[in-house]
């Protein structure tokens, strides 16, 4: 698992380089995609990311639903919590146990291939979530709705200004005036 942490952290192995919130995101899944394993609940890789999802909001509200069916499982919602590492364990482990570093823009891998996969990725989540409300509304996989595009903006800091990732690599700048990249 550590070496799997460590190449995923660096960019090595033909990985990218993942940032300590992903990885603990992905080890979290893990975690409750072994839970589910255990207690006998079928899950979609989808079905298990939107629930993860849920399960990290803080809002009570977000979570009523599925901590009923989870219980209904045999599943403590609250212990499951427990279960999950933070985002600052993970960074503590990579740094001072594993003393794997991340470099901002892997070797090799320029930004906006990153930025690309970046927005692959969210597109393929999005989809995802529109697929399951689909099909737990009873629309079938034809009738929902297609993902085109993810429009990714940035936006100065300073100023309203905001402008899409590409144009800002294009330019040089998100604004001229007050935030140069």
């Amino acid at each position: 698992m550590d070496e799997y942490l460590v190449a995923r952290r660096c960019g090595t192995n033909n990985w990218r380089c993942d940032t300590s919130a992903e990885l603990a995101d992905w080890f979290n899944r893990k975690v409750l995609s072994s839970v589910y394993d255990r207690a006998n609940r079928d899950a979609t890789p989808a079905q298990v990311l939107t629930e993860y999802r849920l399960l990290v909001d803080e809002r009570e509200d977000a979570t009523d639903d599925l901590s009923a069916e989870l219980k209904a499982h045999g599943i403590d919602p609250d212990g499951l919590r427990g279960e999950m590492i933070p985002v600052e364990i993970m960074e503590r482990h990579l740094k001072a146990c594993l003393e794997a570093t991340d470099s901002p823009i892997p070797r090799g891998q320029p930004t906006e291939r990153r930025i690309e996969s970046l927005r692959a990725r969210l597109s393929s989540d999005v989809q995802s979530v529109l697929s399951e409300s689909g099909s737990a509304a009873g629309i079938s996989s034809d009738e929902v709705a297609r993902v085109e595009e993810v429009l990714v903006l940035v936006s100065c800091p300073t100023c309203a200004n905001a402008t899409t990732i590409r144009d800002a690599l294009e330019m040089g700048y998100v604004c001229e005036s007050h935030y140069p990249l």
